[in-house]
């Protein structure tokens, strides 16, 4: 079928008609896991709240948890974003600000949490981008893209804030 021959490089359709139909029929079908994968994921922001409980002091832990509120509330909107009309057209952007705001809030942790703690936090940044890469419908060249962001952003808060 030479009109689902692929772009190596943007891993996507050659053929434009053929790419747009695969993308509606795609998120069409998965739209729904993929909203569900993101309700998970703010599950888990949560859930980790109770390690901070028990590992910091109350001033870094309510920092956290502002956090984590502040993370989860945007989540939760982008969520509800998903469901807009034609969303197929913009469910890339709406995706990758999902992984955005959540490395973003990693790493807001990381810059507020005192030794040792804000050298341990990285693995929940490589969770996030792990977790986003595979369990949506982000399209590689939007993920690649989320993913030298955030490794811009750590990189940052490693060297400069911490």
């Amino acid at each position: 079928m030479p009109e689902a021959q692929i772009n190596r490089w943007t891993l996507r359709f050659k053929d434009k008609e053929f790419e747009k139909t695969f993308v509606r029929e795609h998120v069409e079908r998965d739209l729904p896991m993929c909203t569900i994968y993101i309700m998970l994921g703010i599950g888990a922001i949560l859930t980790y709240g109770i390690l901070d409980y028990l590992v910091l002091d109350s001033e870094e832990f309510w920092t956290l948890v502002n956090i984590r509120l502040w993370t989860c509330g945007i989540l939760s909107f982008l969520v509800a974003a998903c469901y807009l009309p034609n969303i197929d057209n913009k469910i890339q952007w709406v995706i990758s600000a999902s992984m955005l705001v959540s490395g973003a809030g990693i790493i807001s942790m990381i810059c507020v949490l005192d030794d040792p703690f804000s050298y341990i936090y990285y693995a929940g940044l490589i969770l996030t981008i792990i977790y986003c890469s595979n369990f949506s419908l982000l399209q590689f060249s939007f993920g690649t893209a989320v993913s030298l962001i955030l490794f811009g952003l750590y990189v940052y808060a490693a060297v400069v804030i911490n």
